[in-house]
């Protein structure tokens, strides 16, 4: 309906000066999917703002807040005394796969959303055009027929929706799971490194993969990295630096990059802080340089 396309904003939006919701594109092991909607229609609605008084809407999604989940997770894991096997999937073109009908079904049945809501999201993933612009000249419009708008407030929120069932299988094999956006972290703890370790990670990645399938996503098994962190003495005894999931070789003592930090296999953070003082060190030696010639 023109009623519902003319909608810009979802209709549980209201303005908030502050929020403890979970970010909209992070999901850990203990979320579910009400606490997807508690910035929406589950928190209570807070005194409506005067006129002159500032209106702040809810802090945009931290990359900061995620990796803090993830550390602290691994760190609870290191102090008993226990290995961490860190996994780092990614998948390819996530947010432009994203199948409509599917989604819309995921909204109905897992959510429970009817009637005007479910209408208006209907609306919203519906006769969407694109079209390519270039030196004043326009390309015919195209119709998208699959795939949430990137750079949209809802984006991040429907694409965590329409994976909201990877959280169940991974849990079913034991395994911690955290999902930021198409960037998703599996970490295992287990007394010794052997094949059991090796064998429950290589059944939930089937199972991730075919769920995957399922929902037209594909998980870019060129980017999967690996990483087992623990303490020196721990690490010692691990007797294994690498291992082989799926026909690739993962290596686990060479550090990874986690939302743009490296982490180490001691969690130590000095591979990370080292490159950024090489990266760093050059352009306040150029800075200095240019204010004592001025």
């Amino acid at each position: 309906p023109s009623s519902l396309l003319s909608l810009k904003t979802p209709p549980w939006t209201h303005l908030c000066s502050q929020t403890t919701a979970p970010s909209p594109t992070s999901i850990s092991s203990s979320t579910s999917w009400k606490e997807l909607l508690l910035p929406t229609s589950l928190l209570p609605l807070p005194p409506f703002p005067s006129q002159t008084a500032p209106i702040r809407f809810p802090c945009p999604p931290s990359t900061e807040t995620a990796l803090v989940k993830v550390t602290n997770d691994i760190l609870s894991i290191c102090d008993q005394d226990s290995f961490c096997l860190l996994v780092l999937l990614h998948l390819s073109a996530a947010f432009d796969t994203v199948d409509d009908s599917i989604l819309i079904h995921h909204l109905s049945s897992h959510l429970n959303l009817h009637g005007s809501v479910l209408n208006w999201f209907r609306s919203y993933l519906s006769h969407c055009l694109h079209f390519i612009s270039t030196n004043g000249f326009f390309s015919s419009p195209g119709i998208v027929s699959c795939g949430v708008p990137q750079g949209s407030v809802l984006g991040p929120l429907l694409f965590n929706i329409y994976i909201l069932r990877f959280g169940d299988i991974v849990h079913r094999h034991g395994v911690n799971i955290h999902m930021y956006v198409d960037v998703t972290k599996l970490y295992l703890s287990a007394s010794t490194l052997d094949s059991r370790a090796t064998a429950v990670l290589t059944e939930c990645l089937s199972d991730i993969k075919s769920c995957m399938r399922a929902n037209f996503l594909q998980l870019n098994v060129n980017k999967i990295e690996a990483l087992v962190i623990s303490s020196r003495q721990r690490l010692r005894t691990s007797g294994t630096d690498s291992t082989t999931i799926h026909g690739y070789t993962l290596h686990l003592a060479k550090p990874v990059r986690n939302l743009g930090v490296l982490f180490d296999p001691q969690l130590s953070f000095l591979p990370h802080i080292h490159a950024t003082t090489r990266y760093v060190f050059p352009h306040l030696r150029k800075h200095c340089a240019t204010l004592l010639l001025s």
